[in-house]
């Protein structure tokens, strides 16, 4: 699965990877580094622009609620059970269906956690690109927009990341992993009107085992409050 995430790149670096859909100019240049992102907080996620622009910029870049809440739901909290979806059960499932057919994103982020269970307690790793400097993950994502789990109707719009069996690296920590698109598959996870559910499955593999690193952490990350950069700082 995917629990817990970072987000330590700067926009003005990672934003390359998405040239020349994402116009760089159009970022709020006040980031924070986030070295504990947990559900329902807002994560960073690419996906189709309302209208896309004559100079290509088809692409926005938000702030999404993480955990899914399907339009029909009357409260936020089921939004803490649907973090993640299933790629073997994402096309059929009800609460994920529309989505996956018409609105499907990019969660972006730089890092992830998976807990292994050892004699002394819980370990986290920290599981990361072996990209240069300013290289994301771009994890397959869906969104949703409800207006009926909020008091006065105010749109809300969520997301959830499918996962996949994991890796021969990971593995040993988890049995899953997000899945992480392929740059050549952004375009066409991206476009709503692209409907090919089978080309759609065939994109949500795991992620070669030469594409990641993973290090273990100091246990400071496993209080999803705890912030800051000893989240990542290497066990011992």
């Amino acid at each position: 699965m995917c629990g817990r995430m970072t987000m330590r790149t700067p926009p003005t670096q990672w934003c390359q990877q998405f040239l020349p859909q994402i116009d760089p100019s159009a970022f709020d240049l006040d980031f924070t580094a986030r070295y504990n992102i947990a559900p329902t907080q807002s994560v960073t996620c690419v996906l189709p622009a309302a209208t896309t622009t004559s100079d290509g910029n088809g692409w926005s870049v938000e702030m999404i609620r993480w955990g899914l809440v399907p339009p029909w739901a009357d409260e936020l909290g089921i939004g803490s059970r649907m973090i993640n979806a299933r790629c073997e059960t994402v096309a059929e499932k009800p609460s994920f269906r529309k989505a996956f057919t018409h609105q499907r994103c990019l969660v972006v982020v730089d890092g992830y956690y998976e807990w292994k269970k050892t004699d002394a307690g819980k370990q986290p790793y920290l599981i990361e690109s072996v990209g240069p400097p300013g290289t994301v993950i771009a994890m397959a994502g869906l969104w949703e927009t409800n207006t009926k789990a909020s008091p006065d109707g105010t749109p809300i719009r969520t997301c959830t990341i499918i996962t996949t069996t994991a890796n021969d690296q990971t593995a040993d920590v988890h049995d899953r992993m997000p899945v992480m698109l392929d740059q050549k598959d952004y375009q066409a996870w991206l476009d709503p009107a692209f409907t090919n559910s089978h080309a759609l499955q065939s994109m949500l593999v795991p992620a070669d085992s030469d594409q990641l690193r993973m290090m273990p952490v100091t246990r400071f990350v496993n209080n999803a409050r705890n912030e800051g950069l000893q989240c990542v700082e290497p066990m011992g």
